[in-house]
C-alpha cells in the first residue's frame, strides 16, 4: 500500500520501551535524526521508508500538540505542494517570571490579556501561563490562545520580557 506521509505517535524516545526508531529501521527505513532541543517534544525523530516520509512525534499529549503544529503539518503542506506556512508569530510581553534552559526552545501555553506590565512603555498584549505546565497536562492547551515561544539564547524570562507569540 502507497502513503504520502506516516505519523508515529509515542515510542520515539529511544528508552527500554520506545520502539519506534527501532521498527522503522527494521522496516528497511532510516532515521534522518532524532532528538531536537525544544520542550515540550524533545524525543520527535523524522525520517523515510522508501520514499515516504516519517514522523515520530512523542507520546505526551501536549509534545503531540506542538511538534503537530510547528513541524508535521507544515511538512504535510509542503508534501501536497503547497507552502509550508510557519506559523504566525507575533511579539508579545512576558506577564510572569520563569527559568529557562540555554540551548533549548521553550513552548508555554499562554493567554493573553491587556494589563501592562509595570516598568513597559509599550500596549502589546501581555501572555500569562494557562494551567499546570508539564507534557502531559491537556487542558493546559485547551483553554490557552497559543504558545508564548522561549528562543534558545534566551536567559531567564523576566516578567516584561517581549517573546514571540504563536497564536492557536
Amino acid at each position: 500500500e502507497a502513503c504520502d506521509a506516516v505519523i508515529v505517535t509515542g515510542g520515539s524516545s529511544g528508552g527500554s520501551e520506545d520502539f519506534a526508531r527501532a521498527a522503522i529501521t527494521a522496516a528497511g527505513g532510516r532515521i534522518d535524526f532524532a532528538g531536537i532541543n525544544i520542550k515540550p517534544g524533545r524525543p520527535f525523530a523524522a525520517g523515510m521508508i522508501d520514499q515516504t516520509p516519517i514522523f515520530c512525534i512523542p507520546g505526551n499529549p501536549v509534545a503531540v500538540f506542538v511538534t503537530y503544529r510547528l513541524l508535521v503539518a507544515p511538512a504535510l503542506r509542503r508534501l501536497g505542494g503547497g507552502k509550508p506556512n510557519p506559523p504566525l508569530r507575533f511579539p508579545v510581553t512576558c506577564g510572569f517570571d520563569a527559568k529557562h534552559k540555554s540551548g533549548r526552545t521553550d513552548f508555554i501555553r499562554v493567554t493573553l490579556t491587556r494589563q501592562t506590565p509595570a516598568k513597559t512603555d509599550h500596549e502589546l498584549p501581555v501572555a500569562m501561563p494557562h494551567g499546570r505546565f508539564g507534557a502531559g497536562v491537556l487542558t493546559s492547551v485547551t483553554g490557552a490562545d497559543g504558545l508564548l515561544e522561549i528562543s534558545d539564547n534566551h536567559g531567564d524570562v523576566k516578567k516584561g520580557d517581549i517573546c514571540p507569540f504563536i497564536p492557536f
